[in-house]
This record gives C-alpha cells, structure tokens and sequence, in this order.
C-alpha cells in the first residue's frame, strides 16, 4: 500500500522479501503499483521463477527484477544492468558504484574463487577488532562469497563459503541443493546445513516449510532430489518446520539451525 501511496517507480529489496511475497497467496493489490524496476539483493538461479515473479508483480508497467549483491560493510556492490538483463544462473550484474565513491576507489578481485572488495571502509565490528582484522588485508575486505565472473564481466554468485558442507570428502554447496528442492510444487522454503554427528561428520540436513494445507513426505522429496543431484548432494536428514529462523532481511538464519 505504501508503495502504491508514493507511486515509486523503481524500489530495493533485501534478503528474502521478494521470495516471501512471491509465497503469499495472490492480491489485486499487486497490480496496483506504479514500480518498473526492482534491485532485488538476492541471486537467483531458476529463470522461469524470475520470470514468473516479474510476471506476477507487473502492475501498472511491466516489471523488471534486476538482481544484485552488497554487503553492510561496503558501499558499493553490483547489480544487473537494466540494457541487459540476465534471469537465473545466479547472476548479481556488474559493479554499481556509491554516488560519494570515485570510480578509482572501488575495486573488486576474485582470489581463488572468492571475492575481495577494496573501498572507503568506513565501519568496524562492533567491539570484535579482531575479526575485523581477520577480513581486512591490506585494505581489501574479504566478502567470504564465493563468485565466479563471465566473459562479459557479469558476476556470479556461487556461496557462502560458511556455508559449504564438507561429507564423506566431497563438497556440497547448499545453495544448490535448496534451489533444487524449492522446484518441489509443496516447498514455501527451505534450509540446507551440515550437521556433526556423534563421530564429526558433517550430515547433509535439510529444515523444510510446507506451503499451507501442502502435504509432502520425506521419502517423496529424496526420492525428487534423486533425479536431480548426486547422491551425496541429498540430504540424509529432514526436519519439518512451521517456519525458519530469519535475519532482519529475511534470510534464513541458518546458524540458529
């Protein structure tokens, strides 16, 4: 309603705001807004859902969701550029530069798969210096994302490198696991984490919400995963929630987990 009172025509979301609209059911008041574009601050991997939701939400004008990256400790981060969009394959764009920020200030490197940030950094951690002198090197800020870049220089999301389970001596990114597992029609959402067991190994553990009056079993859902992800990749234990724990943008808190 807000939106549709300021007549916005191009709007930020954070997190996972754009997901949980896109998980209530339907309103004629979607249709109701004057908003062209959306920096939506979350990759997304499934082209048809990215286009689906654009779809949905169009309203006055057609709708186009550009996708990108920050963090609260930079001011600048990248995002998709309008004149080329991309949908899906966790593209996040180019760099998008703070207004107060010269050009030459912002620089940003892959370094064996990570991506490092160098800027005007201007925050600390609140009373921890010393993770802060962990993730600043020589002036460069260490994202702890995991990113790849194409040839045209669009940056791809790839993980949290936190979040990477390590089992049976292979990797699992999460992220991949749970986009799979939201293709399910029952899935509202979903975590993936690696849990200790009794003898250290980490477990492949999947927290999942049901849409309302949806019923899925788990053996139902592996049986899904199978035909999509190496064995390995499946989780081997599943909990079913009511709800996930969120951060204040709505990401899934998985630490609580």
């Amino acid at each position: 309603k807000k939106i549709c009172n300021t007549g916005a025509t191009e709007i930020n979301m954070l997190g996972g705001m754009l997901r949980d609209l896109y998980n209530q059911p339907p309103s004629p008041e979607e249709k109701m807004h004057s908003v062209k574009v959306i920096a939506n601050g979350q990759a997304m991997p499934d082209a048809d859902l990215h286009q689906k939701m654009e779809e949905r939400f169009s309203g006055k004008e057609p709708l186009q969701i550009l996708t990108s990256y920050g963090s609260s400790e930079n001011l600048f981060g990248f995002v998709m550029p309008k004149d080329k969009p991309k949908r899906g394959g966790n593209y996040v764009g180019k760099q998008k530069l703070h207004p107060d920020v010269p050009p030459e200030q912002f620089q940003a490197e892959i370094r064996d798969g990570k991506l490092w940030l160098k800027n005007l950094f201007k925050t600390d951690y609140w009373k921890d210096p010393e993770r802060m002198a962990k993730k600043m090197k020589d002036g460069w800020y260490d994202t702890g994302d995991l990113f790849q870049k194409d040839e045209n220089g669009h940056m791809i999301f790839v993980a949290r490198e936190d979040d990477l389970i390590r089992t049976g001596g292979n990797l699992v990114n999460p992220n991949e696991v749970e986009n799979i597992i939201r293709q399910h029609e029952t899935i509202q959402d979903v975590a993936v984490v690696g849990i200790k067991d009794n003898f250290g190994e980490a477990v492949v553990t999947a927290f999942v919400v049901l849409h309302p009056e949806s019923a899925a079993t788990e053996e139902e859902l592996k049986k899904f995963c199978h035909r999509k992800l190496a064995p390995y990749k499946i989780p081997k234990t599943w909990e079913f929630r009511d709800e996930l724990p969120k951060t204040s943008t709505e990401r899934n808190q998985k630490n609580l987990l």
